[in-house]
């Protein structure tokens, strides 16, 4: 409800810890669009245990080629994404820039008004986040 009625804004920001997270991310970006990439983002985070399968690169690459292909990838873009290079470096700087600048060292993590908060419930968050609406000019769009 936060997000949809305007009172709090997200921003997303990828962190890979390793080169299957990177691979993950290069999956979903190869998408194109926002809500490609968001859809096969939710599939990723959804479906991790079985990605991750018995841990081989191996079955971990066909895993992730396969969640692309389903999400309706064409094969030869898909194979496209994951031989470029130049946009494999440019996604570890961007997240490299911003795991420092942000302090993040875990996923998942959440920046509240400049305050770094571990993974947590929705109730949890929700007891950061009421107050802080609660206390700004806030009000709801009338229709």
């Amino acid at each position: 409800p936060y997000i949809e009625d305007g009172r709090v804004r997200l921003i997303f920001r990828e962190v890979y810890f390793d080169r299957f997270g990177l691979w993950a991310s290069i999956v979903a970006r190869c998408a194109g669009d926002t809500m490609r990439f968001f859809g096969i983002t939710d599939v990723l985070y959804m479906t991790q245990r079985e990605w991750i399968g018995d841990g081989e690169p191996a079955t971990i690459a066909d895993n992730l080629r396969t969640i692309g292909l389903t999400a309706g990838l064409e094969p030869a873009a898909l194979d496209a994404c994951f031989a470029d290079e130049t946009k494999a470096r440019t996604l570890i700087a961007w997240y490299e820039e911003n795991a420092a600048r942000d302090n993040v060292s875990a996923t998942p993590s959440f920046m509240v008004n400049g305050t770094l908060y571990p993974n947590m419930t929705f109730a949890e968050m929700a007891a950061i986040i009421d107050p802080i609406v609660a206390a700004s000019d806030w009000t709801a769009p009338t229709e």
